[in-house]
């Protein structure tokens, strides 16, 4: 029994760590931007008396590319909003994730493909 356990074992380490009979990738990736903002005066000249408008804007964005042979495919989906624009919970909240882009990809040789 510990025999045949050690072999199925090592058939499935060797199957699993075997990447060029496969030759497929997964890349998961996320990128997180925050930028602050002052406007006072922008594109115009600003009274005296008005105040600066602060704020920080948000991107988040999260990916996936899968490749495998002779074809590709990428899909990500974002989220962008304004920090403080509504409550945690709220369920107004319009800026919801949506999909930044989604592809595929065959590969017809190394120097010719259709996307």
């Amino acid at each position: 029994m510990k025999k045949t356990i050690t072999i199925i074992l090592i058939a499935f380490a060797s199957g699993f760590f075997m990447t060029d009979s496969y030759a497929q990738t997964v890349k998961i990736y996320g990128d997180f931007r925050a930028r602050f903002e002052n406007r006072h005066g922008y594109k115009t000249l600003f009274p005296k008396d008005a105040r600066a408008a602060n704020f920080v804007t948000q991107r988040s964005r999260l990916g996936v590319l899968y490749g495998a042979g002779k074809f590709n495919v990428g899909f990500s989906i974002q989220n962008i909003g304004v920090w403080g624009e509504n409550n945690q919970l709220s369920k107004t909240n319009v800026n919801g994730a949506m999909v930044h882009e989604a592809w595929g990809e065959i590969l017809f040789s190394e120097k010719f493909s259709l996307k």
